[in-house]
């Protein structure tokens, strides 16, 4: 197994809300990918993106061959989004031999909203598979929640409070994703360090 090898699992709010801040979102996912291009070592990238449903835009994708387009539409299923995408990526890596799989794997998903329009997965349910994922297998999970307070919402969903940071859609996505792109970068490297209170004070105020 390599070591080196990191797997990113991003799973991004489309829903309808996203709309009044489209571009900027798209613009900041777009530049966590690039930034994770640039780190040593190999990751490859799931990406997917939910509304009412979800969709797997991307499966083990090199990140610079990810071009993020975002469609704002619909409701908000994010827990289906997260139990769906996480089970899907286990199967999968569950049919490689061992030393094809990743060393380590991290969980990033960014919504604006809460759960409205989830059908097979609950948020308990969510919470038992984020924290068996980070316990028996040492997975990463960060929460990016925008208008909300993604620390609270993110701890029903299994997320540690330091992987939790909350932003303003409008004037905070790109420095969400960059302090995202950060706590990964770190975690890549084998040290891990939650979100800073100037990371957290950048992504909360419009800019």
């Amino acid at each position: 197994m390599d070591k080196d090898f990191v797997a990113v699992i991003v799973i991004a709010d489309r829903s309808g809300s996203i709309k009044i801040a489209r571009e900027e979102y798209e613009e900041a996912l777009q530049g966590f990918l690039t930034e994770q291009s640039k780190q040593p070592g190999l990751v490859r990238v799931d990406f997917s993106t939910f509304s009412t449903s979800y969709s797997l835009d991307h499966r083990m994708a090199d990140p610079l061959a990810i071009e993020v387009r975002i469609e704002p539409r619909g409701g908000t299923a994010l827990y289906d989004a997260i139990g769906h995408c996480v089970n899907g990526f286990s199967l999968e890596m569950g049919k490689l031999p061992a030393h094809a799989r990743p060393f380590k794997t991290v969980l990033v998903v960014a919504s604006d909203g809460k759960d409205n329009a989830s059908t097979e997965h609950s948020a308990e349910s969510v919470r038992e598979l984020v924290q068996a994922k980070q316990e028996s297998e040492g997975w990463e999970a960060i929460f990016m929640g925008a208008e909300q307070d993604a620390v609270r919402e993110g701890e029903k969903l299994g997320f540690k409070a330091d992987a939790c940071i909350t932003f303003k859609l409008q004037g905070g996505s790109k420095h969400a994703a960059r302090a995202a792109s950060r706590f990964v970068s770190d975690v890549r490297r084998g040290t891990r360090t939650g979100f800073t209170e100037t990371e957290r004070g950048a992504a909360s105020r419009r800019s």
